[in-house]
């Protein structure tokens, strides 16, 4: 299984279709089936949603298990529902990771979405990763890591 993170590789906001073409490519040059990549939609794969579930199939949202990790992806995180689902869904016996494609937290004048500010340790997750911003940022706060993958600008900032 591949996770794929960031504008460019997966954290959404890939949304054209020659760049599904390429996904899939450096996928299978890479010996994966691109029906096994993890992909989350960015804001401009929610403008055609159906070019980008023909790609990768998931619905709104979903998790994904290995043996390991739990991995809970929202392709529209800000919808009702979804912090409720998530706790009825985490498995606290594994390490949990959400996936969004905006951040919770971002040092970045872009890309921020602080209605994702759900209680993340409370739920039972261990890792935020997010992409949307051109920089790449980690922090840890209470008691959960946060990662923006910081792809999501050709100028990516470290």
């Amino acid at each position: 299984m591949g996770l794929a993170l960031g504008e460019a590789d997966l954290l959404g906001d890939i949304g054209y279709e020659a760049t599904y073409g390429a996904v899939e490519a450096a996928l299978k040059f890479n010996g994966r089936d691109p029906l096994d990549a993890i992909a989350v939609a960015g804001d401009n794969d929610r403008l055609q949603m159906a070019a980008f579930n023909s790609r990768f199939g998931r619905p709104l949202r979903s998790k994904v298990t290995t043996t390991y990790v739990n991995f809970y992806l929202f392709n529209r995180p800000t919808d009702a529902g979804n912090e409720d689902w998530l706790a009825a869904n985490v498995d606290e016996t594994k390490f949990n990771v959400v996936l969004f494609h905006e951040s919770p937290y971002n040092d970045s004048s872009v890309g921020h979405t602080p209605a994702l500010r759900w209680n993340f340790r409370k739920l039972g997750v261990q890792a935020v990763l997010s992409a949307n911003s051109g920089s790449y940022q980690r922090s840890y706060y209470d008691a959960v890591y946060y990662f923006v993958a910081g792809t999501g600008n050709p100028r990516v900032q470290v």
